[in-house]
């Protein structure tokens, strides 16, 4: 270790390799920076521009969600052509980091709602959506989360330790994107199945050490698995929206589903589900007792 330390000093010692750092540290900051706050300046005026005019809104969401899903290299690799550049240039960097940003930013839970209302089917319609969500999440077990990961930003820093398993397209999905917004690079991507039993059993079993499951899943709270926070949004909204054909219920019956829509959170539809799934309680029985519990019996 000594050794290591006497020939960092001496590394260090040189004013051309203190300068060549503090330079490439600066160029870091330069590239990482610019497109941030282009990216945020760009997001907030093109969501005043949605705000505003709907049919804008709604290119708006369908642009960023289809740029949100390119994988980063190919952008490089696009960038250069559409812009005359060179593929090292930093310019690419900058567009590329930019078009992210911007992207990243319209993936709130009202973004998508409000598309889906746009892209119904004739005949249908949506009723209010529910804080309830039953979207993707990165699980750990306990003694991983104690050791300091509760984030994906905390899961970025081990990610080269620990094998992931979910499904077969989480590669393809997912894998550039995680790697993009916290740097995390596993040491294996294991397919094991879609939020099931094989994941579940891999999770309990230490075979990985992260699975994908989904944020209602009996299984979470059954097992003692411990959601991470996805502190920059890499899983866009999915919250739960009655659909309905149109027409079919009156003023009253759509108001006390909306009333139940208001009340359900994550945490009351993961009990819930523990409630049918573990515990083997009857339906009826189940939806009177949450019900009740929220004040929404007549």
């Amino acid at each position: 270790m000594g050794g290591f330390f006497d020939e960092l000093g001496r590394y260090l010692g040189s004013a051309n390799n203190r300068g060549e750092i503090l330079g490439d540290l600066g160029e870091h900051i330069y590239l990482a920076l610019v497109p941030l706050v282009i990216g945020i300046v760009l997001a907030i005026v093109l969501g005043w521009l949605g705000h505003r005019w709907q049919p804008v809104r709604s290119v708006l969401l369908v642009v960023a969600n289809l740029l949100y899903t390119i994988p980063s290299l190919a952008l490089f690799v696009v960038i250069p052509g559409l812009i005359g550049s060179k593929i090292l240039d930093s310019v690419n960097v900058i567009v590329a980091l930019t078009i992210y940003t911007a992207a990243l930013l319209a993936t709130t839970s009202d973004d998508v709602y409000a598309q889906l209302k746009q892209k119904l089917p004739a005949g249908f319609e949506v009723l209010d959506q529910a804080p309830a969500q039953d979207k993707d999440l990165l699980v750990v077990r306990p003694k991983l989360a104690a050791s300091g990961v509760r984030t994906f930003s905390d899961l970025g820093r081990r990610c080269g330790e620990l094998v992931m398993g979910g499904p077969g397209q989480w590669s393809s999905r997912w894998k550039d994107r995680i790697e993009q917004l916290y740097g995390c690079s596993f040491k294996e991507i294991r397919t094991t199945d879609t939020g099931g039993p094989v994941t579940v059993a891999a999770l309990k079993s230490g075979e990985v050490q992260v699975a994908d499951l989904f944020s209602t899943s009996s299984t979470i709270m059954s097992n003692g698995f411990v959601p991470l926070d996805d502190d920059k949004n890499m899983f866009p909204a999915q919250n739960i929206v009655p659909l309905v054909a149109r027409g079919t219920l009156s003023p009253a019956e759509v108001a006390a589903l909306n009333r139940v829509s208001a009340a359900l959170t994550t945490d009351q539809l993961t009990e819930l589900n523990v409630q049918f799934t573990d515990e083997k309680r009857n339906p009826l029985d189940i939806a009177d007792d949450f019900l009740a519990r929220n004040h929404l019996k007549a």
